[in-house]
């Protein structure tokens, strides 16, 4: 989900919006990785969340296996 569907979501809803003071600051691991980290890939390659969707989707079906032969086994 991207930052303009919250915002669409909440006008649609009459939502207000809300932003912790703590997101402006690179003191918490999700701020740097959120504000340093993802632009450095965006940069590297633009692409990146579609590859790292793929990657989910291969560990899910990989899960999926390792879990029906798990149940098989037992």
């Amino acid at each position: 989900m991207k930052k303009g569907d919250i915002y669409e979501y909440l006008q649609e809803n009459n939502l207000k919006y809300f932003e912790d003071e703590s997101n402006n600051s690179n003191d918490y691991s999700r701020n740097y990785i959120r504000n340093e980290v993802i632009p450095s890939f965006k940069h590297i390659h633009p692409e990146y969340q579609k590859n790292i969707s793929q990657l989910l989707n291969y560990f899910e079906v990989l899960k999926e296996y390792i879990d029906s032969e798990v149940l098989e086994f037992l």
